[in-house]
């Protein structure tokens, strides 16, 4: 769990009465779509998707009842950078405590909205390279099972940061998957003959050559119809 270092917290659990305090608090105070359900050792913050069926959890944050905090996205812990990065401005942790409800509450609250402040990340989501997916071993097809509303399928590089900011659409390790993406999608291009498109000034030289072969087939294959009629 994450604390900024300098930090200590308490251990003791707190009493039954200010749970259930912080729990109404909570309740109050989440913003639409993020409930919270208590657990053992703290509340369980969770973000579910959109819609009235099929309700998947998306996002939680865990606030431990010692002050500590760790958020997941997708059911996956995030990083300790990540949570050193949203946690830095937020100053020191509030365990639970009778004199300390509110402030726990507040505090955690705050970091649910960071949390919702940010978006997910969409993959290498681009739809002419989906039959390229399944032979990357770099990265993972993505189905969507939370029910993000982002995205149908994509691309999911294995160090994926999973959230970004509301107007990036993918984080620094997709895009670099999409480029790979790319460069052998270009090579399958070469391979297959496929004809390229758009003003000759925009090709290299070797789209050039594989675009004037295939104009040339096509031609060949228009005066064997012509004189076949």
């Amino acid at each position: 769990m994450f604390a900024p270092s300098s930090i200590s917290v308490q251990n003791d659990a707190p009493h039954q009465t200010h749970i259930q305090q912080a729990f109404e608090l909570f309740t109050l105070f989440l913003p639409a779509y993020w409930k919270v359900i208590e657990g053992r050792e703290g509340f369980h913050l969770l973000c579910f998707s959109r819609g009235d069926r099929n309700i998947q959890k998306q996002r939680e944050v865990f606030a431990n009842f010692s002050g500590e905090v760790e958020v997941f996205v997708h059911n996956k812990c995030m990083s300790a950078q990540f949570h050193q990065g949203i946690l830095k401005d937020l100053g020191q942790p509030v365990p639970l405590s009778s004199a300390s409800v509110k402030d726990f509450v507040d505090w955690n609250v705050k970091v649910v909205f960071l949390v919702k402040g940010l978006e997910i990340c969409a993959g290498a989501d681009k739809e002419n390279f989906q039959f390229l997916w399944a032979a990357d071993d770099t990265g993972f097809v993505d189905l969507n099972p939370c029910a993000e509303s982002r995205y149908d399928k994509t691309f999911r590089a294995h160090g994926c940061l999973l959230l970004v900011p509301v107007r990036t659409w993918s984080c620094v390790e997709c895009k670099r998957a999409s480029k790979r993406l790319s460069e052998r999608f270009k090579n399958h291009c070469y391979d297959e003959g496929v004809l390229f498109k758009g003003r000759d000034s925009y090709l290299d030289e070797r789209q050039k050559e594989v675009k004037i072969k295939q104009m040339r087939r096509e031609l060949r294959n228009a005066k064997r119809k012509c004189q076949n009629n």
